[in-house]
């Protein structure tokens, strides 16, 4: 790869276009340093809820992880019924990604 970063935009851009834009940064340029070949992989799930959330529901709330708070407002849906407690958060590289 003679051009790292062109190579890297390539890449991303790919996996940008095939993941609705859930994924725009797969790879730096840097991972394309002295390689004569790269196997990328990435993966994008997309599933809808049997039961949907509804959007008037929908709350921003402070995203805690295992350390702690992240500091990152972000739209939560909750749903509690009698029966169980379910949320929808995004992963935390999505937060990470949004940031770049």
């Amino acid at each position: 790869f003679k051009d790292g970063a062109a190579a890297a935009r390539r890449v991303n851009s790919f996996v940008s276009e095939n993941t609705g834009g859930m994924i725009p940064n797969l790879i730096d340029s840097g991972a394309f340093d002295n390689a004569e070949a790269m196997l990328i992989s990435g993966v994008y799930f997309k599933g809808d809820w049997e039961t949907p959330f509804e959007k008037n529901l929908t709350e921003e709330k402070t995203f805690h992880g295992i350390s702690g708070s992240l500091g990152s407002q972000l739209d939560t849906v909750i749903m509690k019924t009698v029966l169980f407690d379910s949320a929808t958060l995004p992963y935390l590289h999505t937060l990470n990604s949004d940031r770049q």
